[in-house]
């Protein structure tokens, strides 16, 4: 073994007096390559001098040059020094300690926030993020490290901590950079309406409109943009057209000006107004057809291609065209049965499972093989889901029950029931808006579960699809009385079974294996 290898695996118990003389030097000169040679060797010590305030910095200065580097496995040294000097600064009370290191607290709060909700750890991030706010307010958070948390609150669905992250900026709006506005802006806006926020959402977007940044003519652009999302989330499709639309003649003034209209160069809007103009009418198909074509034409991210076929294929089932929905998510990467090579998350597989049911359940020309090969595609694409959302629980319901096991069925249709009644205790039943203690809601007088905005919310769900609410009202009237305990769980099998019965009439004559015969 060379001597240079032998040094690697010495195990080292004490730090050299002239250790934080040393990193504190390196780091001011930039030299994070020779800091983290240092940190593999004394980098995992309980401590690195007798002074506190020493031992937070070298930890500040360890994690902060992993994280330049970005070397192997660079998150985990980051998060380890980071926390490492956390856990020093709470369990000391010293008040000339604390006056120190006050100028690197505000980093470790943050980041740590950030690092853990990159590694997926939900807790430990809205911890950090907590410890940040007793200690500093949320607005002294650096922009891009809100965004990027904001943005990874959002990936959780976690939308009530990525608010709580951006709110604190809307107050300062005009003291920052026009392009950190509208990204604030977009990524509240985003945030409120994930959460059913649409009046708090709007007026966020107002606020940026009244800015110097608002009277852009790029930054007008996205205003119309988000407006028309807005107005589609509040099911109000003519506004949202209307607004997409204009969106369109601002990109088109832009691309006059600049004489540039390049591959890449997309109009995100398009998607948006092409489900808008379906939403509003099965006629506009052809209009909105061509204006996904258009963006999936300019668009050159796979996986914002990938989200653009899942979407199509989405709105050629709502139209009942299995064929083309089915091929246009056939082009998505992860809607495969290969083995490894299949996501585990995959929108696309939960996509193409709801096709085949969908299929399965509405197709009368299908013959009986055709319907067992249907629904053994169905259920094969179903298993390469990821998470079981409360859809998933209803789709998962039903082909269990076609596949003739009925007691997961009703497990599933039961667990569908349970969030369906949670759901709905939050908001609009149609639009997600949530309730208010000022807001005034309609409730479905035979189910009493339904919250509706107006009667015309009411409308828009009450048969515009196979399991719409006129099909999940006796249902969902039935299992509020069972678990508000007025009645028992004696007919659950029948009222269960009626259910199934209702939304596939033919599913009797192919109450079988998906296996069988195939």
């Amino acid at each position: 073994m060379q001597k240079n290898e032998i040094n690697k695996t010495r195990k080292v118990s004490k730090a050299p007096a002239a250790l934080y003389d040393m990193v504190n030097r390196l780091f001011h000169a930039n030299r994070d390559v020779d800091i983290l040679n240092i940190e593999s060797q004394y980098g995992r010590l309980d401590t690195f001098c007798d002074e506190p305030s020493h031992d937070v910095l070298i930890h500040y200065i360890f994690g902060t040059a992993s994280m330049e580097l970005k070397r192997s496995a660079w998150g985990d040294c980051t998060v380890y020094h980071y926390q490492r000097a956390m856990d020093i600064i709470n369990s000391n009370n010293d008040r000339k300690f604390h006056t120190q290191i006050s100028y690197l607290k505000v980093s470790f709060g943050q980041r740590l926030a950030v690092l853990y909700s990159d590694k997926g750890d939900m807790e430990k991030s809205i911890s950090s993020y907590r410890w940040f706010l007793e200690i500093f307010n949320r607005d002294e958070m650096e922009v891009t490290d809100a965004l990027q948390l904001c943005e990874n609150f959002s990936e959780f669905k976690r939308y009530d901590y990525a608010i709580g992250v951006l709110e604190g900026y809307i107050d300062m709006l005009e003291s920052i950079k026009e392009e950190e506005q509208v990204a604030i802006v977009s990524g509240l806006i985003e945030a409120y309406m994930n959460y059913g926020e649409w009046a708090k959402a709007k007026t966020v977007q107002e606020r940026l409109r009244s800015t110097q940044a608002g009277t852009s003519h790029v930054t007008s652009e996205i205003l119309l943009y988000m407006s028309g999302r807005i107005e589609a989330r509040r099911c109000n499709y003519a506004a949202a057209i209307d607004n997409f639309k204009e969106a369109h003649s601002h990109v088109q003034i832009r691309r006059s000006f600049s004489g540039i209209n390049m591959k890449g160069d997309r109009e995100k809007y398009r998607v948006d107004l092409g489900v808008a103009l379906l939403k509003q009418s099965a006629g506009n198909e052809a209009v909105a057809f061509e204006l996904f074509e258009k963006e999936l034409n300019d668009c050159l991210e796979p996986s914002d291609r990938e989200k653009i076929l899942i979407q199509m294929g989405a709105e050629y089932r709502n139209l009942k065209k299995w064929n083309q929905s089915i091929e246009t998510l056939q082009l998505c990467p992860s809607a495969t049965l290969r083995g490894e090579s299949v996501r585990s998350h995959s929108a696309a597989n939960k996509e193409m499972a709801q096709t085949y049911l969908e299929q399965y359940c509405s197709d009368a020309s299908l013959d009986i093989h055709q319907r067992r090969k249907i629904l053994k595609l169905a259920t094969d694409y179903s298993q390469y889901v990821g998470a079981i959302t409360m859809d998933m629980h209803l789709t998962h319901a039903q082909l269990f029950y076609f596949n003739g096991n009925e007691n997961q069925a009703y497990t599933h249709l039961k667990q569908y029931l349970d969030d369906r009644l949670t759901e709905c205790k939050l908001g609009c039943y149609t639009c997600k808006q949530r309730i208010q203690k000022e807001y005034f809601s309609m409730t479905c007088a035979c189910c009493k579960v339904a919250l509706y905005c107006d009667k015309i919310h009411q409308h828009l769900t009450w048969k515009n699809e196979r399991i719409c609410h006129k099909v999940l009202c006796p249902l969902l009237r039935y299992w509020r009385r069972v678990k508000a305990g007025k009645t028992g769980e004696g007919r659950c099998k029948e009222v269960f079974r009626s259910f199934f019965e209702n939304i596939c009439p033919r599913g009797k004559t192919c109450m079988s294996s998906c296996y069988d015969g195939v």
